[in-house]
């Protein structure tokens, strides 16, 4: 009985560390698009700034 709690307790937490990854990850490839796009941007010739 106790042994069968633990199990499940283990699964919860592992459950709450999976999700927190994945939303770690999520916001890393939300700065990496953030990242390549700001340094699109800065690939334009000065005098291209108003396009």
């Amino acid at each position: 009985m106790v042994r069968e709690e633990l199990q499940e307790q283990a699964k919860a937490r592992e459950n709450e560390r999976d999700k927190a990854l994945m939303g770690v990850m999520r916001e890393l490839q939300d700065v990496k698009k953030m990242i390549a796009a700001s340094q699109e941007v800065s690939k334009k010739k000065w005098w291209e700034f108003w396009k």
